[in-house]
């Protein structure tokens, strides 16, 4: 029997990232510092989460005194980002989860079981096919020995025991579609190449020093191969990894003992601007709205700045999206008389370029910076 000890431990936590910028937490646990997330895209909506790390438990030796070991764990998280669903999968010590670099097909392995069970993209199990009962499996390829196909990841295992001499090592192609085995795999291993596309992330390294010390961090970046005004723009100052989505539609990456999650928007950038600015329009107006309902049923006074306006608004729009770029501006308590609310600036909504100011009388302009 073995008891778990008491060592550190480090929180790991999954936030979703909306449109409107507003964070939702979706999971959390505490984690052995050894941690080590690796972050594969199923699709352009599911994401998982593979994590591995040891655990000191303790036990006793062939003595009968007491000694501690280090234990491996690891888990899957399936994460539906569209859906803010998050689907814990066990797996059992020495699994390893296979996730198609560009067909929405996963397997994972099972070597101490002889199996290997096929997921849906939705996380549940397809199909459970068992792995040849005398095979010892040598090496695990990752996402660099895919095949071409994006169906296929190349295996190598000895067919017999080790100990015998008739024992031979062998390459296997894995289908993740069908979870047939192709034994003497001829096709030969190649690096699977990822359609190319405009966006790409790169993680750097910056030196940051207070007196003394000196601390280390790897901002992460998303850039463009096409050039442009703007050709790259931070993604977070300190990142351990980041991938995009397959189609480019969205970027998951870590930071902060997080896994965060944000879209992408590829187009124009002109009728991108002006779609953004006529939306944080809609937004400032129903703020507006909102406020002066709030107001209405609360003697004509709206909260004061630290008091949670988002919370209390949000019985009167039910919309949390609202609030991209918002800053609210009014120092709270009474409104001013209705003659002078026309002038009686509420809050502003951030734009590209400007800003939209909103006033007491639900009316809002357009400034320029």
């Amino acid at each position: 029997e073995h008891t778990v000890l008491e060592d550190s431990v480090h929180e790991l936590r999954l936030v979703l990232w909306s449109a409107g910028r507003q964070s939702h937490e979706v999971w959390r646990a505490d984690m052995a510092p050894d941690t080590v997330p690796h972050i594969a895209w199923v699709t352009p909506e599911v994401v998982t989460v593979e994590i591995k790390w040891h655990e000191r438990v303790q036990g006793a030796d062939a003595n009968g005194r007491p000694t501690s070991v280090m234990m491996p764990r690891q888990t899957v998280l399936w994460v539906d980002v569209a859906r803010d669903q998050v689907k814990t999968i066990p797996e059992v010590p020495g699994d390893h989860l296979y996730v198609s670099p560009s067909r929405p097909f996963a397997a994972l392995l099972s070597p101490n079981q002889h199996r290997v069970s096929l997921l849906k993209p939705d996380g549940n199990i397809l199909k459970t096919s068992p792995l040849p009962d005398k095979t010892t499996w040598q090496q695990f390829h990752g996402e660099d020995n895919w095949a071409e196909d994006g169906v296929h990841v190349l295996l190598d295992a000895l067919d017999a025991a080790p100990a015998s001499p008739e024992s031979a090592l062998r390459s296997y192609g894995l289908n993740v579609q069908t979870g047939d085995l192709q034994r003497d795999w001829t096709e030969a291993p190649s690096v699977h190449k990822a359609p190319a596309t405009e966006l790409h992330l790169t993680r750097t390294i910056q030196e940051v020093k207070l007196g003394r010390r000196t601390h280390l961090l790897h901002p992460l970046w998303l850039e463009s191969s096409t050039g442009g005004e703007q050709p790259a723009a931070l993604l977070a100052p300190d990142s351990d990894a980041g991938k995009i989505s397959p189609l480019g539609t969205s970027v998951l990456y870590l930071s902060d003992r997080a896994a965060l999650v944000t879209p992408l928007r590829i187009g124009p950038k002109e009728p991108f601007l002006s779609a953004l600015k006529a939306r944080l329009q809609a937004n400032a107006k129903q703020l507006g709205l909102a406020m002066q309902m709030y107001a209405a049923d609360y003697d004509e006074a709206l909260p004061l700045p630290d008091a949670g306006l988002q919370d209390a608004l949000e019985p009167y729009h039910k919309n949390n999206a609202l609030y991209e770029g918002f800053n609210y501006t009014f120092p709270g308590g009474a409104l001013p008389a209705a003659n002078q609310l026309g002038s009686t600036q509420l809050g502003v909504v951030e734009g590209p370029g400007g800003q939209w100011i909103i006033f007491g009388d639900g009316r809002v302009t357009w400034k320029p910076n």
